[in-house]
């Protein structure tokens, strides 16, 4: 299966931008604004009156809470992002109320701008990342912005691309007027994500526009979406997904045909890449909706391709007998004949 796109790396590598700066203590900064990002590293590491003094009297010299990352690697990142990282409701409204850009990306590499981290970070639902959030909008922050790569949206990060759906920021940016159909790079939305695993998220992005039928340059659409949970709920049932799959076919996406992809990729099959999720309850219920275990794992994979990437391509039902020591039994029954 084709690996998906995981940006929550960046979120855990500045929330531990404490221990990196650590190494170069024993050298001062030289600008206010490298002062303020230990002082903001210092503070978060242990709270204390007299380190809360020591960042606003830097911020009253004129160290700027935001900017452009000065550095390479972790070098010169600015203080926001470790506030946001923290998260520290308390140093986000300090540092917003300086009135930073904050469509500034956080660093060089993988840029994502403030609101992003804070949408990408594992805690993202949290209480205290939830205020930020909220924080970061009130501040200005835009809500469509998918920063200078054109990487993902915030929408997108909050409907689960590329990490777990976060419902309640789903809802948030939602109701805060998020673009559900804005596209990244690949012309994926909201709607390519693991929101299409979530009936009430489905709703929600439907409600706010968004087409049920987008497909991504790669080819994929919903329906690859569809049985995708989050790990804690892997083993719970999914009363719900045929009628997940029913509201995808009714918005045209099939289960069985796939239309060529954008960029003259191989596409897996929608009932391949159920298999892959883990969640039989979907898996029976793509069967029942007409799903063809006889049909291949990947759908348009020339020869040449198949050569070039080892791949085989075998029915889906045969891969599901071939990984017979992987899959449960439960797994295996549905693809008896």
């Amino acid at each position: 299966m084709k690996p998906q796109l995981h940006l929550k790396t960046l979120a855990a590598a500045i929330a531990c931008g404490a221990l990196l700066l650590s190494q170069t203590a024993a050298a001062k900064p030289a600008s206010l604004d490298d002062q303020l990002t230990q002082a903001t590293s210092s503070y978060l590491d242990k709270p204390s009156a007299k380190k809360m003094q020591r960042i606003q009297t830097l911020l009253a010299k004129g160290a700027r809470p935001h900017h452009a990352q000065t550095g390479e690697g972790d070098a010169g990142l600015s203080a926001l992002p470790f506030a946001i990282a923290a998260p520290s409701p308390e140093l986000v409204r300090l540092f917003l109320a300086r009135k930073p850009d904050l469509e500034i990306p956080v660093t060089r590499e993988n840029p994502l701008t403030p609101l992003q981290l804070a949408l990408a970070d594992d805690e993202a639902e949290s209480e205290d990342m939830r205020q930020v959030v909220s924080l970061l909008l009130a501040a200005g922050a835009d809500i469509n912005n998918s920063g200078p790569n054109r990487l993902v949206t915030p929408v997108m990060l909050a409907a689960g691309y590329g990490g777990d759906l976060k419902p309640q920021l789903l809802q948030r940016l939602l109701q805060a007027g998020a673009d559900a159909n804005r596209p990244n790079m690949d012309n994926a939305s909201a709607i390519n994500a693991m929101a299409a695993g979530n009936l009430d998220a489905i709703r929600q992005l439907q409600a706010a526009g968004a087409r049920l039928d987008n497909r991504s340059d790669g080819g994929e659409a919903a329906l690859h979406q569809v049985c995708a949970r989050p790990e804690a709920e892997q083993e719970q049932a999914d009363p719900q997904a045929g009628e997940r799959i029913r509201l995808f076919k009714a918005a045209g996406l099939s289960l069985n045909q796939q239309p060529p992809a954008a960029n003259s990729d191989y596409i897996v099959m929608p009932l391949a890449a159920a298999v892959e999720s883990g969640n039989r309850d979907c898996v029976k219920a793509m069967l029942a909706e007409g799903a063809d275990p006889e049909l291949p794992v990947f759908a348009h994979l020339t020869a040449e391709k198949a050569e070039a990437e080892g791949l085989d391509n075998p029915s889906i039902r045969q891969y599901v007998q071939n990984r017979a020591e992987e899959l449960d039994g439960e797994m295996m029954a549905l693809f008896r004949r």
